[in-house]
């Protein structure tokens, strides 16, 4: 449990720096800006996925095979493949925002500063994630507290002290990326570069295709959304806003789960009831900060209601989610669980994209999560019986189910 709230407090504050960044933004110089946060969160789930890729599966691959090229040629191609991703966002931001039907004028520049801030902060979750692999949770997480406290004084002081934003956007940007570079590269020895990230893909093969379809879903789903009017923008927005953290602190329960599976240390009982326990600290979390906060920023209440209960219902999911999934990529069967994946996300990507409704991204969710929910039950009362804490399969098969 002490490492979970480790790994989860090292991901919560690299996580709510930004998005306390926003919403201090919209009152110190614009109101509008607290909508780049849903604005750029499709991107966010692109850099998500090169970490799966290139940090998380190349962590596990070095742990189960015992490549100790792995990992740093995982940075590096994902350093190279993240900073082309982020060039083409620079040169086709004007498009990006018109698409999302939110105004050039407005959004331009901090769009850009977004952009640039999640392209930082992926090369500095990458070292991050080399140092939960290496039990250096303490280190990770004392790192996370000083390179957030220092975005986040640098960008709401020097909002505060002048009104132009290049200013602004560029000492906040020089400070994070000297910071994040120099951390990067200080994990960096003697090493051969191994192209070979096929067995990287394997390892997070359910996660990667989880992202991939949620790049989709957000990107053609808040499109889809934002017809609905300002109303509605402000709902979604407000919801993302309060509950993206803790739904990225829910990594945290993976991350320590395929930790623990790829050292041979997992316990089923034990992992279900540390989640528990997180899941009901995290969810307590936003449904304080949705009463505290929804006034203050004009949300109507039966729309931030309805967003809100989808992910208080989501939320509730998380132990076989986080805690169960990761053994069943792990240890059962890759491709069914990548299966399960393709099919609740599809659903998810169609009902957001193509169903005429303000809410459909909610809906989206909803049945996503569900389907999932249902199919990862089955296979853990269908093939797994618990036996002193530890998960035994019923009927032992030869086939490889991998």
């Amino acid at each position: 449990m002490k490492r979970l709230l480790r790994i989860g407090a090292s991901t919560f504050v690299l996580s709510i720096v930004p998005i306390i960044s926003w919403f201090l933004l919209g009152l110190t110089l614009d109101g509008n800006l607290v909508n780049i946060f849903s604005l750029t969160y499709p991107v966010q789930f692109v850099f998500s996925l090169f970490i799966c890729v290139f940090a998380s599966g190349a962590n596990i691959k070095q742990a189960k095979e015992g490549n100790k090229n792995a990992v740093l040629s995982g940075m590096t191609l994902g350093a190279v493949v993240g900073g082309v991703f982020y060039a083409l966002l620079l040169i086709f931001n004007k498009q990006y925002i018109q698409f999302l039907n939110m105004d050039v004028g407005i959004y331009k520049h901090f769009a850009i500063y977004s952009f640039t801030s999640q392209y930082v902060h992926f090369l500095f979750s990458m070292t991050l994630e080399k140092m939960y692999f290496e039990d250096k949770d303490k280190i990770a997480y004392r790192h996370s507290l000083i390179f957030n406290i220092m975005e986040f004084v640098v960008l709401i002081g020097s909002s505060l002290i002048v009104k132009n934003d290049f200013v602004i956007i560029g000492t906040t940007i020089t400070c994070i990326t000297i910071y994040a570079l120099v951390l990067f590269f200080k994990q960096f020895h003697k090493f051969k570069l191994d192209f070979n990230i096929l067995t990287n893909f394997k390892y997070e093969s359910t996660d990667i295709v989880a992202y991939l379809l949620l790049i989709g879903t957000y990107f053609f789903g808040y499109s889809n959304a934002f017809e609905g009017g300002a109303e509605y923008v402000a709902a979604i927005n407000f919801v993302a806003l309060i509950t993206d953290a803790q739904w990225d602190c829910c990594n945290a329960m993976s991350t320590v789960a395929k930790i623990d599976i790829a050292n041979g240390k997992y316990n089923y009982k034990q992992t279900m009831k540390n989640c528990v326990k997180y899941t009901l600290i995290i969810m307590s979390t936003s449904i304080i900060a949705f009463f505290a906060l929804f006034k203050l920023y004009n949300v109507d209440l039966k729309i931030g209601l309805i967003c809100l209960l989808v992910e208080v219902v989501d939320f509730i999911y998380n132990p076989i989610t986080y805690g169960f999934e990761p053994y069943v990529q792990l240890e059962y069967s890759a491709v069914k669980n990548t299966t399960i994946s393709i099919i609740s996300y599809l659903v998810r990507f169609l009902i957001s994209s193509f169903v005429p409704i303000a809410l459909c991204t909610v809906l989206g969710q909803f049945v996503s999560s569900l389907i999932g929910l249902v199919c990862l039950l089955f296979i853990r009362f269908k093939v797994y019986r618990v036996k002193d804490g530890n998960l035994v399969k019923k009927v032992q098969k030869n086939a490889n189910n991998n």
